[in-house]
């Protein structure tokens, strides 16, 4: 995937909105469980835990991370790897197990993109902090960011700045 500066924009925005619709889908499902609160909890080989709600998250990320960009690997927490190693989404459908065991809400899915073996786009969402809608329901907040672009909640607010850095 090399592509001149303006095809590379747009294939990046293209890129966006594929991670944008995995990590919506991904905070969704842990938002439901989070919610529930009726967690199946199980430890993994190494000893991290695992929860339904990661599987399930992962699972759904990987469909549409396929189905946007079938051409690209995957490489997931909970599954691991699959496809092309060079051009590949790394993925973590809960990032702060613990907390989101705990009923903390400061956990997010994790998406990022490298091509060629290099980080081009990373993507974080947190599907339960944000503005709240009413009494009792959340809306979740998504950054992203990517080389020499900062990192805003979306694709051309830069007014709206989380904290701007130059990715080396």
């Amino acid at each position: 995937m090399d592509f001149a500066p303006q095809e590379k924009i747009v294939e990046l925005e293209k890129l966006l909105e594929v991670a944008l619709e995995a990590a919506r889908v991904a905070g969704q499902i842990s938002r439901r469980h989070f919610l529930d609160r009726r967690l199946i909890v199980d430890s993994k080989e190494d000893g991290t835990l695992v929860t339904r709600a990661d599987r399930e998250a992962e699972e759904a990320m990987r469909e549409i991370l396929r189905r946007g960009t079938p051409e690209l690997g995957i490489f997931g927490e909970e599954y691991g790897h699959e496809g092309d190693a060079r051009d590949r989404w790394i993925i973590d459908p809960i990032d702060g197990t613990h907390n989101f065991i705990d009923g903390v809400p400061h956990f997010a899915v994790l998406i990022g993109l490298q091509l060629a073996g290099q980080a081009v786009l990373g993507l974080v969402h947190s599907s339960v902090l944000g503005e709240q809608q009413g009494a009792t329901e959340l809306q979740g907040q998504s950054w992203w960011g990517g080389p020499e672009v900062g990192a805003w909640k979306g694709p051309g607010t830069t007014s709206e700045s989380v904290r701007a850095f130059k990715l080396q």
